[in-house]
């Protein structure tokens, strides 16, 4: 899901198990973030994570906030390569645009991509997002604001027999 909300409130509606009625609850991210991109319950939990440019936000599925990540800005450049600048290469504060957020439920990661280091990607324990497990050395989403990425988990290995 994309959003692009001015000023920007995120919403969710909620089912209350006693009736069918939704309530609907919101979190004010206005101070925080210029711009949301992604926005993704886990099946599991009911948690919410929330990226946009610079920050991931794990919310509960009452959307109170239970943690943050800063993803940016980060001292890149064009010329660097997904796994890092080598010494010498002119960087700048660059805004990290996240264009992937993935949960993945069977290794319970978040998977965020962003536009710094050329689109390379961080994993996350769905347990604590605010001190990454992994981050991965390549080139995965696009790696400026504008341009659109699509990212999908499956199985490592299919056989459609067994």
């Amino acid at each position: 899901m994309n959003f692009h909300l001015r000023p920007l409130v995120a919403l969710l509606a909620l089912s209350v198990a006693s009736g069918d009625d939704p309530v609907v609850t919101q979190v004010d991210l206005s101070g925080e973030v210029s711009r949301l991109t992604h926005l993704r319950v886990s099946p599991g939990s009911g948690q919410v994570y929330v990226a946009g440019v610079n920050r991931i936000y794990q919310l509960s599925p009452a959307l109170a906030r239970l943690q943050e990540v800063a993803t940016g800005p980060q001292q890149d450049s064009p010329q660097c390569p997904a796994s890092g600048c080598a010494e010498g290469v002119e960087t700048a504060p660059t805004d990290n645009v996240n264009k992937v957020l993935v949960v993945d439920q069977e290794t319970r990661t978040l998977l965020a991509c962003g536009s710094v280091r050329q689109g390379a990607c961080v994993k996350y324990e769905l347990a604590n997002i605010t001190r990454p497990s992994q981050q991965l050395p390549h080139a995965i989403a696009a790696n400026d604001a504008n341009s659109s990425t699509v990212a999908f988990i499956g199985p490592e290995h299919y056989n459609p027999w067994g």
